[in-house]
């Protein structure tokens, strides 16, 4: 049942800010300790390389709330067959250590431009390029596990749409909105998503390799311990690891089937 009404101009609108404000100016910053968010510096907390995935964790905090950042590097694959196993609802869980369900309640086309390129020297062409696409909105409800004894499971209503930015960049935002019709529910507390998002850019060096940069800024609401809290970043670090398996695993299926149709070439 698709979930109705659906302010379509607001959640545009939303979106559009969630881009534009945070999504592109933080995974355009670099890396390092000196980029800031709303005034702040991040700091690196974490670095680790498995699985073939090169990561680095930052974070800073503004008013309470934490914003992580992690970038990092998936190999053997492209900006689309990453876009496309992000996007896809099914395989969301797979790739989240604590999402248990997750339901599309609505989805519409905007022919609004979600991103106006400023310092560009093409940008005028560009800027003419998104106002003519239609983009895909998705209102979306998250159901996540409680992370421990005692602790109330957390729920999320959500809206996401994804940008191409360019043939080989990407962008996916996410952000929480509130509707009538999907109140808090017994055992969950609502979580406020402030935004997260994905920028994924074929590198530079080496056409097989795909850089990333994930964002979020949530609040989870509640009393939360703080050994939960610094697991969620783990649990941000360990997707990354899960994306690269799954990649690998579809590198797999791929080098079999080649390997199928060369043993039957030969044969015939």
């Amino acid at each position: 049942t698709q979930l109705q009404p659906i302010n379509q101009k607001l959640y545009t609108k939303d979106l559009t800010k969630v881009i534009q404000n945070h999504i592109i100016p933080l995974s355009s910053s670099s890396s390092s300790s000196s980029s800031h968010d709303g005034g702040n510096q991040f700091q690196v907390i974490s670095t680790s390389e498995q699985q073939n995935a090169t990561l680095e964790s930052t974070m800073t905090s503004q008013d309470g709330v934490n914003t992580y950042r992690i970038t990092g590097q998936l190999y053997r694959t492209t900006v689309d067959q990453v876009f496309d196993l992000l996007w896809n609802l099914e395989r969301s869980i797979a790739l989240s250590g604590s999402l248990e369900a997750v339901d599309l309640l609505n989805e519409f086309e905007t022919g609004e431009p979600l991103l106006m390129i400023a310092d560009d020297e093409n940008a005028k062409n560009k800027n003419e390029e998104q106002a003519e696409k239609k983009h895909v909105i998705q209102v979306i409800y998250h159901a996540h596990k409680s992370p421990g004894f005692m602790i109330s499971a957390r729920d999320f209503l959500l809206i996401r749409t994804n940008v191409r930015l360019s043939d080989q960049r990407r962008c996916i935002a996410t952000t929480s909105i509130t509707h009538g019709s999907v109140g808090e529910r017994p055992r969950f507390v609502r979580g406020h998503l402030h935004f997260s998002g994905y920028v994924l850019e074929r590198n530079k060096s080496d056409e097989s390799v795909v850089n990333v940069t994930y964002v979020i800024k949530s609040d989870p609401r509640g009393s939360l311990p703080t050994w939960v809290l610094n697991m969620a970043n783990n649990t941000l670090i360990n997707k990354f690891v899960e994306l690269q398996a799954h990649i690998d695993q579809m590198n797999k299926w791929v080098d079999v089937e080649l390997t199928d149709v060369v043993c039957c070439e030969a044969i015939h």
